[in-house]
């Protein structure tokens, strides 16, 4: 039957005991509204598993199913401490294309899918920077430089790139549009914000395009380990 879905083994909720930070992916291909509730039940059972003090983390998508995205938002924002999403779902949460660079209408579209959420922390990580709007945004900033960090090594190296390339990256130069932004934003949202900018990547003669928002992830987590 339709509802005849695979589900992780009863083990697996176990092994969570022990974990400081979760990267929850999002639902974005499901199609039928009955897998979609029994996968979001799944989830929230498992997510139960996890220690106090854990992190959540969902990199949130574009939907093919649009109303299923709002339904994620709703049913496991209670169990979510960071929403994260690339400049295109930012856009398409709001309903309108957005210059990416002016402050003015990131603060506001930020601000906008922030309180429409409810989730204590939105990232927003795009090809000029990466933000954090919302509680504590300023503990998030070592986990912002880890995901731009390494989606930049990727970007310009490819799959196989060591540590010494990703240490490299982080002592590049940073983009300066991406600076002024970032100078922009915060004297706009104040400490409700942490953003860092993009790295200057425009020598990059033959750059890999295909996985940055997983190498962003990728970068992002170890940041939020105690």
């Amino acid at each position: 039957t339709s509802l005849d879905i695979p589900v992780l083994p009863d083990t697996f909720g176990p092994e969570l005991a022990h974990t400081e930070a979760f990267l929850l992916g999002c639902f974005s291909e499901i199609l039928d509204e009955k897998i979609m509730d029994r996968c979001l039940e799944n989830t929230k059972q498992l997510l139960a598993y996890l220690p106090e003090g854990a992190t959540v983390v969902y990199e949130d998508g574009c939907y093919i199913r649009k109303d299923f995205r709002r339904l994620a938002h709703k049913k496991l924002k209670d169990c979510i401490d960071i929403i994260s999403m690339n400049e295109d779902e930012l856009q398409e949460f709001i309903g309108r294309k957005i210059d990416i660079l002016d402050a003015d209408a990131v603060s506001q579209a930020v601000k906008q899918v922030y309180d429409e959420l409810g989730i204590p922390e939105l990232v927003v990580h795009t090809a000029k920077y990466a933000l954090c709007y919302g509680e504590e945004p300023e503990r998030i900033r070592e986990s912002l430089k880890g995901g731009t960090y390494m989606a930049a090594t990727r970007f310009r190296i490819g799959d196989d790139f060591t540590e010494q390339d990703y240490e490299e990256t982080a002592h590049m130069a940073d983009r300066e549009d991406s600076t002024v932004f970032c100078r922009e934003i915060c004297g706009i949202l104040g400490d409700r914000i942490c953003v860092v900018p993009s790295k200057e990547m425009s020598h990059v003669e033959h750059p890999t395009v295909v996985g940055l928002g997983d190498s962003f992830a990728g970068g992002f987590l170890p940041g939020l380990l105690k």
